[in-house]
């Protein structure tokens, strides 16, 4: 790899060749990032009632923009969201870790959720390219490493 990579965890150069996290250790991640942010998102909502009321739908609104806030603001703060501290990864980039390279990550990543079949796209670019980067990863210009 060409590029010099700062790891957002230390905000350091990565000083050897990085080895990348792969699909499972970082849908595991992924996984532990959902359920906590949905605990979070669901205490949340809770002084929100009507939501419950009106419609599932508002529920899930509402615990999806908390997980995205977790895991954007625990990246673009500490370099790692909760389930990649567990499963010790982080992400890396080309520049120190940022608000804006993490909000584009995760928005990006957001979007894709959404589309449907996209996100199974977007899974299986990431278990074959070369620096397991998903299409959110390439849009931030991110990878992400193991610690």
């Amino acid at each position: 790899m060409s590029t010099e990579m700062i790891s957002w965890v230390t905000n350091s150069k990565v000083k050897s060749s990085p080895k990348f996290a792969g699909f499972w250790i970082r849908s595991i991640a992924f996984f532990i990032d959902v359920v906590i942010g949905g605990i979070v998102g669901f205490i949340a909502a809770i002084p929100f009632e009507s939501l419950y009321y009106s419609s599932d739908r508002g529920v899930g609104i509402f615990i999806g923009f908390f997980i995205f806030l977790i895991k954007a603001l625990f990246q673009a703060n500490r370099g790692q969201s909760v389930g990649q501290v567990i499963m010790k990864i982080g992400v890396a980039s080309s520049r120190k870790r940022n608000y804006f390279d993490s909000f584009v990550r995760n928005v990006v990543a957001l979007v894709l959720m959404a589309i449907p079949l996209m996100n199974a796209v977007n899974a299986l670019i990431t278990g074959v390219s070369d620096g397991k980067q998903g299409l959110h990863d390439k849009a931030a210009k991110t990878w992400i490493i193991k610690l």
